[in-house]
């Protein structure tokens, strides 16, 4: 079974995703933070940098 792309406009334009209200995230905003997730780890990997969570202010 092939996986196909995701599309979306939440994925294309994740300001239009409302976060207010909740408690727990969103699925979109999970996805959104794995998508994330992924694109530092690359981009850490292809760099040769050790690959550690980089640590944000909230």
């Amino acid at each position: 079974m092939q996986r196909r792309p995701i599309h979306s406009s939440h994925y294309s334009h994740p300001e239009s995703i409302d976060l207010r209200g909740s408690t727990y995230p969103s699925t979109a905003k999970r996805f959104l933070a794995i998508e994330q997730t992924i694109k530092e780890i690359d981009e850490k990997a292809q760099k040769g940098l050790p690959i550690a969570p980089t640590r944000r202010s909230q």
